[in-house]
């Protein structure tokens, strides 16, 4: 008796998973005639050097294709106006460099360390000092220092000092209120205004907070996203400003916090991020007079080319009942997707009760689910 098995396709499905093969297996029982001398049945047709079917061979696995990102400008507009602003810039929610706007006096006045001298120079400020180019926001890689404003701007534009400055303002109380310029920098506050034809929407009632940042040269912020809108108004100096769109999130590691662990963006280390390399970014340079508008949630980084003074102004794209109360940066979720977000955690703890087995099936019909409801196919 001659028994022949035959496995033809062999089919495993195990979340998307499979292997498609073909076999051939013979079993002899005992008592079977042995087959010819070509070492096989001869009912099972078996390549040899005369044969001329040649020997089939596995299929090479493709090799993995990395999808590597793109890099384009941002959006720049010269004589911007009024209506411009509303209809295209603010309405199409994407970054734009707005150039060589009104924005007072300031951006004559800032620019000499000396003006300092005789302007909110007794006002003290901490500020961040490192001698890494990379801020880290996570591990800390700086130190804070006391000192006054005037003290302060002379070590920033002190290019030759190794150790790097960075200075963002908070509220007079840090632990209860938003920064306020006018409050902290009375006297340099009163050079600068936001720009008149963003006047209609970025009006008091709107406006969260505003920010001084002064920094050394060749100094770079983490990557971090906002829940306001922004504009970064570019006083004294120039910066480049990297950005990236919200759904841009999955590849750049901010695991759960408003910071990416990515901290060198132009030389990242794609073993421990490699989604990082498919990330979309667009990227601009502010000169004194440029305004930026970073729309809620772009991610953006920004790094100082020279000696830098800027202003920031956060105010709200939707009702203030969307936000939550004490946020004092801007930068805390929004009411209610921090309500969903607290689900989301639940969910993953209730789904741990189950074996891996079954716990992976749902947590992946989970997922489709919400993409499925919210995430475009684009």
């Amino acid at each position: 008796l001659k028994l022949y098995m035959f496995a033809c396709v062999v089919l495993c499905f195990s979340f998307g998973a499979h292997f498609n093969g073909s076999y051939s297996v013979a079993v002899r029982l005992p008592g079977d005639v042995a087959p010819p001398s070509g070492g096989s049945d001869s009912d099972v047709p078996q390549p040899t050097e005369a044969s001329s079917t040649p020997v089939r061979k596995a299929p090479k696995k493709p090799t993995a294709v990395v999808q590597k990102g793109t890099k384009s400008p941002v959006k720049e507009l010269s004589n911007v106006t009024e209506q411009v602003w509303l209809d295209e810039i603010y309405a199409g929610r994407m970054p734009v460099v707005m150039r060589q706007m009104d924005l007072g006096s300031c951006v004559q006045r800032w620019k000499s360390p000396e003006y300092f001298l005789q302007h909110d120079a007794a006002k003290k400020v901490s500020t961040r000092i490192s001698t890494d180019v990379l801020l880290d926001f996570v591990n800390k890689n700086y130190r804070f220092e006391t000192m006054p404003l005037s003290e302060f701007m002379a070590k920033v534009f002190n290019t030759d000092s190794k150790e790097k400055y960075y200075f963002r303002s908070v509220g007079e109380n840090m632990r209860k209120e938003v920064s306020d310029i006018n409050q902290s920098f009375p006297e340099i506050a009163a050079d600068f205004h936001v720009p008149s034809e963003c006047a209609k929407t970025i009006t008091p009632e709107r406006i969260h907070s505003s920010a001084l940042r002064i920094s050394s040269k060749n100094i770079r912020m983490w990557t971090h996203y906002d829940v306001m809108d922004n504009i970064l108004c570019q006083i004294v100096g120039s910066k480049k400003i990297t950005l990236w769109a919200p759904e841009e999130v999955r590849h750049l590691y901010f695991h759960g916090t408003s910071s990416s662990a990515v901290l060198d963006i132009d030389n990242p280390d794609l073993s421990q991020f490699p989604l990082f390399a498919k990330a979309n970014r667009i990227e601009c340079v502010l000169h004194p007079g440029d305004v930026l508008f970073i729309p809620a949630m772009w991610h953006h980084n920004v790094i100082t080319l020279e000696p830098s003074v800027s202003v920031n102004i956060f105010f709200r794209h939707l009702s203030e009942d969307q936000y939550p109360l004490k946020d004092l940066y801007g930068n805390k979720d929004l009411v209610v997707a921090e309500r969903a977000l607290g689900q989301v955690d639940q969910a993953v703890e209730t789904l741990k009760q189950l074996p891996e087995y079954y716990r992976e099936f749902y947590a992946r019909t989970m997922i489709e689910k919400i993409k499925a409801a919210f995430v475009s196919n684009q």
